[in-house]
Formats: structure tokens, sequence, C-alpha cells
């Protein structure tokens, strides 16, 4: 017997057992040292997915905010005058509130056009007391989104009944015109 090993030597059932002991050790060696590692890898990877799916998103938000900002400005680039010569502005934009006005049956009590400068464009501000209905002024604020031309109600303020029916108002509106370059 001094030549048989230790395998030899052993029962089969022992052997067998052995040999299962054996195998289970290599299965969880190999569990430990490589399906562990790759799991934790995996699931790094598809937390960086994660995240640069949500910045993707940002990104895809951002760019469309920014079309839209794009297409704003170019509505109001095509809406606002350079046309008009300077020295007629402030009789242009005058006209146009008075015609808006005698749309929208409002009256002006006063009115003040001032101009301002700007880096591109310039603006003519028109301070304004008015009376009129409710129906009237917001009349009168449709006819101004609807204009082919940019006005703005930058300020309303000191609204307040007058008798049944009329209220009076002040406000402010500008109107741009794109400076020639």
């Amino acid at each position: 017997m001094a030549g048989k090993g230790f395998f030899e030597r052993i029962s089969s059932r022992e052997r067998r057992i052995v040999g299962l002991v054996v195998v289970l050790g290599v299965l969880a060696l190999l569990y430990m040292f490589a399906v562990t590692p790759m799991l934790q890898g995996l699931a790094l990877v598809r937390s960086e997915i994660d995240v640069k799916e949500a910045e993707l998103d940002d990104i895809l938000k951002t760019q469309k905010d920014a079309k839209e900002l794009l297409e704003q400005h170019g509505k109001l680039l095509a809406r606002a005058r350079s046309d008009i010569p300077r020295d007629f502005r402030r009789s242009w934009f005058s006209e146009q509130l008075e015609t808006m006005a005698d749309k929208s049956n409002m009256m002006f009590s006063s009115i003040s056009i001032e101009e301002r400068e700007a880096e591109m464009h310039e603006e003519l501000r028109a301070q304004i007391r008015a009376t009129s209905s409710w129906e009237g002024l917001a009349q009168f604020l449709y006819e101004m989104q609807n204009a082919g031309e940019v006005f703005d109600v930058r300020e309303m303020r000191n609204l307040r009944m007058r008798g049944v029916g009329t209220l009076e108002a002040e406000f402010v509106v500008v109107s741009i015109f794109l400076k020639e370059l």
C-alpha cells in the first residue's frame, strides 16, 4: 500500500464527497473572483448610463429652449420696425396708439412719448392716462398684441373705477425700432 495515493486509499463515497467539495470550492472561487466583479462593473456601468441619460435630457431640453428663444427672437425681429425714418417715429407711434384707442373706444386724457436707446435697438415709451370700459381696455390690449409691430405694455398702474362701467388707467407702452447697422 505504500504506492497508493490518498485518493486511491479512500472509499468511493469519500472520493465523491471530496470531488464535490473541490467542485464547490472552484465554483465559489470563480464566483468570488469573476462573477462578483463583473456584476459590480455592470452596476457601475448602469449607473453611469443613468447619469449620462439625465445629462442628455438636460442638453435636449436646453436645446429645445434655445430653439424656442430663437423662434421668438425671429418673430420679434420680424415685427420690429427699421424702415420708419427716425424723425417720423414719434408721430407714427402716436398715430398707431390713437388708432388702436379709437378701435377700442378708449379715450386718452394724456400721452407723453420719450425715446430710449439700447445697443441694438431704440425704444419709444408712451406714458398714457386713459379712460375706457373693461371691454375697451381688453380690446386695446388685443389690438396691440395683434399689431404688425412690437407693442408691449410694460407697466399698468392706478387702475380704478370711475363711475359705472368706466375705469381710468395709467400705463406705459413700448415700441421697438431696430438700429440701422
